[in-house]
């Protein structure tokens, strides 16, 4: 393929990468999602606590990284659901 062709080949498939995202209905989210997860997250670091006393290290990192999952699907939630600012 000719480097002539393969150009507009790129930018064709590049442009989903360009485009502008779409704006999120605030209302379409679910605001208690957000809650949840801090919850869970919560749950999560007390079971990574809960094993490190145990002497169960390998669960404890576990349990820690489902906390910080948790934690990052909070804030998701929490970014989705606040209004465009235009």
């Amino acid at each position: 393929m000719r480097l002539s062709s393969a150009i507009p080949v790129l930018m064709l498939l590049l442009m989903p990468a360009f485009a502008e995202p779409r704006a999120v209905d605030p209302s379409a989210t679910d605001p208690s999602a957000a809650a949840a997860d801090r919850n869970d997250a919560r749950w999560a670091e007390l079971e990574a606590q809960a094993r490190i006393t145990d002497g169960d290290y390998d669960g404890a990192v576990q349990a820690e990284q489902q906390a910080n999952a948790d934690r990052h699907n909070a804030d998701r939630h929490e970014l989705m659901a606040r209004p465009s600012p235009r």
